[in-house]
């Protein structure tokens, strides 16, 4: 597992810091990035330039699916 750093510019949000990294924004994702970066919860709106934040590698998703023929 790669450890992966992304640096904000001026204006970032972080949904579109997840969209941008992981081509997805959901309420799991966030929270392993909000996880990662507990300081991150403290912005609200863009953030300012200058911050590191670390990407966690995606967890697989839980899928609610269930399937009547395995």
């Amino acid at each position: 597992m790669a450890i992966v750093y992304y640096q904000t510019t001026e204006g970032d949000m972080v949904d579109q810091i997840l969209w941008k990294h992981y081509g997805a924004q959901n309420a799991d994702l966030l929270q392993q990035v909000l996880t990662a970066n507990p300081s991150l919860a403290s912005y609200t709106g863009t953030l300012p330039a200058g911050l590191l934040l670390l990407l966690p590698e995606q967890a697989a998703p839980q899928s609610d699916e269930v399937s009547l023929w395995t």
